[in-house]
Parts: C-alpha cells; sequence; structure tokens
C-alpha cells in the first residue's frame, strides 16, 4: 500500500509509498498506544472511502481512525484519488484511479495476517503477492508474480534486532541486505544487488521519519508487512509515524512536510521529489471520523 506503490514505486514518500508497499513488512507492531492520542484500535464497523479530511472525533468513539481516501495532486496537474475500504480494521481493498486508469488492489486474511495482496490494473492482473509468517508471527516470506516472473524473499531475524533478507528469482540471488530498525520501525537498509557477478553493487537507503502518527496504524496486520521486497521498494513508508526524507547513499532524494489533524495524523502533505520534479506534489488525506 506507499507513496510509490499506487505508482509501483513510483516514488518513496509522497502518500507513504502508497501500499502495495502499504502492505508489506516485517516485525514492525504499532508503537505505544500513548501516541495515538484519540485514535482507538478497538474494531468498529464496516467503512467505505468516504469520511472526511479533519481526523477528529476520535475519543469518546469506539470506531477506530482508519484512512478512507487521499488525492494527489501533481506538480503537473494531474490529479490521482485512492480509496481504501475495510471490514472493521482490516483492509478489504484500495483503488487508485486517474484520468486514463483504475488499478485496485484486494487483501486476503487468514486471521489477523495479510496472507494475499492481489492488484489489477484497468481490470487486467497485473501481480499477486503472497506473505508467509513463522511461529511468532513475523513475515518470513513474501512470494511477488508478475506476469511469468517469480520474486521469493526469504527475512532471517537477528539476535542484534536486524533483519537479513535474501531475494531469488528462480535460482538466482537478485538481492540481499540488511534492515534496521528502530521505534518498531524499518528506518535503513543496505543492498547488495546481483551479488557475486561482475554487476554487484551496493545501496543505502534511509528513511527519516517525524513523532505522529501514522494514518495505516489502526489497520489490522499492517505492520507485519511493511517491508515486502525491499530491494525493490525504495525506503520506508512507516507504521508508526511518518516519512519526512529519504536518503539514497547518503544524498537527499525526497522531502515530505506535513500539517495534521487534531489525532496526530496527516491532513495535508507537500511532497518534494529532488529527483524528478516531475513527481512533486500535494496530498490530502481523509479519515472515517
Amino acid at each position: 500500500m506507499d507513496k510509490k506503490y499506487i505508482k509501483t514505486m513510483k516514488k518513496t514518500l509522497g502518500i507513504f509509498a502508497l501500499i502495495l508497499t502499504i502492505f508489506t513488512s516485517c516485525e514492525v507492531e504499532p508503537i505505544d498506544p500513548a501516541l495515538l492520542n484519540n485514535t482507538n484500535n478497538n474494531s468498529g464497523g464496516n467503512n467505505n472511502g468516504g469520511g472526511n479530511n479533519n481526523g477528529g472525533g476520535g475519543g469518546g468513539s469506539n470506531t477506530p481512525v482508519l484512512l478512507t481516501k487521499v488525492i494527489e495532486t501533481l506538480t503537473n496537474g494531474d490529479v490521482e484519488t485512492t480509496e481504501f475500504f475495510y471490514s472493521g480494521t482490516k483492509i478489504l481493498k484500495y483503488t487508485n484511479t486517474t484520468s486514463n486508469s483504475v488499478e485496485e488492489t484486494l487483501y486476503t486474511y487468514s486471521g489477523n495476517l495479510i496472507t494475499q495482496a492481489k492488484t489489477n490494473l484497468n481490470g487486467v492482473l497485473l501481480e499477486t503477492v503472497n506473505f508467509e509468517y513463522d511461529t511468532s508471527l513475523r513475515l518470513k516470506k513474501c512470494t511477488g508474480t508478475y506476469g511469468t516472473t517469480v520474486n521469493v524473499t526469504n527475512y532471517t531475524y537477528n539476535s542484534n534486532g536486524t533483519i537479513t533478507f535474501v531475494t531469488n528469482e528462480g535460482s538466482d540471488i537478485v538481492a540481499n541486505g540488511t534492515i534496521y530498525v528502530a521505534n518498531n520501525q524499518g528506518y535503513k537498509k543496505e543492498i547488495v544487488f546481483d551479488p557475486g557477478t561482475s554487476f554487484e553493487y551496493t545501496e543505502i537507503q534511509e528513511t527519516t521519519f517525524d513523532n505522529k502518527v501514522n494514518p495505516f496504524i489502526n489497520v489490522t496486520g499492517y505492520a507485519k508487512v511493511e517491508l515486502e521486497t525491499p530491494s525493490e521498494v525504495l525506503g520506508f513508508s512507516g507504521v508508526a509515524n511518518n516519512p519526512v526524507m529519504f536518503k539514497k547513499n547518503n544524498v537527499t532524494r525526497e522531502t515530505s512536510t506535513y500539517t495534521y489533524n487534531s489525532n496526530n495524523m496527516p491532513l495535508n502533505e507537500v511532497f518534494t521529489d529532488l529527483v524528478n520534479s516531475n513527481w512533486s506534489g500535494t496530498y490530502q488525506y481523509f479519515y472515517n471520523q
């Protein structure tokens, strides 16, 4: 589900690489409830793409605050609308609509774990991602099928708190690396692409976060899958807080600034792509209350 994800990785920050990265991570559990302010983690009823963009009224309500819609306006004037649909606090699907396309991602659960994300573009299957978990309910394997291409990423949880991963395409290792975690969310990854070949190179990606509340913090299962395919998704979209800066090899490439609602969740975002200004733009966030 990320900001790059609705575009299939067009960028990192803007609307949190909107999920497909939206739902793709490892052991990143929600943060201390004190950070939630007026948000509420109890299950509520069905929620659709309506709602308002003040996010207020969380206190005293048994319904948790959920993101229902994001409107993105790029610097070239293009407008995209993304709507999120839920059953209680479980994500059912999201749709991304532009002037000439509709992208839809459908989610499947087993209990409270997301086990599959299936994406269609204009009604045609684009990709399917399956998630598997270990006995500690941490993401252990991610299998992505894109046409005839199948990528498999396996994760290892280390005693020092880092997460190592290996991504294979068939018998070939296309990437491996290390993910660093702080405050219950990934913030840095060191990736070796095409290891052991003449094309091998290393890339360091680092994301800086604010201290406010991520719009997806109340979505069941989201924190488990935010790190899917780490070699293909730039940076991190966050599961507790919101990304404000993305660096690659210590060079700043993207920034985001926000205004927040009464629940300390993003209300408006100004996203700046310092590499390709065509991807810069603004985001409006709408919630169910």
